[in-house]
């Protein structure tokens, strides 16, 4: 996503964005964050801040491939290719926008070990390495990653 200038009007920032995302980008990451209950008075910094990024990429990700939250992170649940890819796309993205150790955010999955967090984080790596061969999931992670960079964005 594009870093944005320092501009006059918090009205010249939206225009930016819009431009950069799209609108209807745009307005599903502001209904999400109209969601958030007293957004305005929590300290976006630090562990409110993660806290929101784990909610956010849980909520998407299980939306966009229709696997509730709790099915994503129970341990016990039996593994499919959707499931799969969707967990892939959750740790990676939770890796490379909270820096939370591997530990903390198998913590987080369902106490996942931070062996297994990591061998997922690895194969996606490779996986988009080598996109040609991963298409669809590809796609669906820069879906994702680029709502996230949005949402990040109006956290701030």
């Amino acid at each position: 996503m594009a870093s944005f200038p320092l501009l006059n009007t918090v009205e010249e920032q939206l225009d930016l964005i819009i431009q950069d995302i799209g609108l209807k980008q745009f307005s599903r990451v502001l209904g999400i964050i109209s969601q958030i209950p007293d957004l305005a008075a929590m300290n976006t910094k630090g562990v409110a801040a993660k806290s929101l990024i784990y909610d956010f990429v849980l909520n998407q990700t299980g939306e966009l491939y229709n696997i509730s939250s709790e099915k994503l992170i129970n341990v016990d649940q039996s593994k499919n290719k959707h499931l799969t890819e969707a967990r892939l796309i959750i740790i990676y993205l939770l890796r490379k926008n909270t820096n939370d150790s591997f530990e903390t955010i198998g913590k987080h999955l369902g106490g996942r070990r931070k062996t297994t967090i990591y061998s997922y984080y690895v194969k996606m790596e490779a996986m988009l390495k080598y996109q040609q061969f991963n298409t669809s999931l590809v796609s669906s992670y820069k879906k994702i990653a680029g709502e996230l960079n949005i949402f990040k964005e109006l956290l701030i």
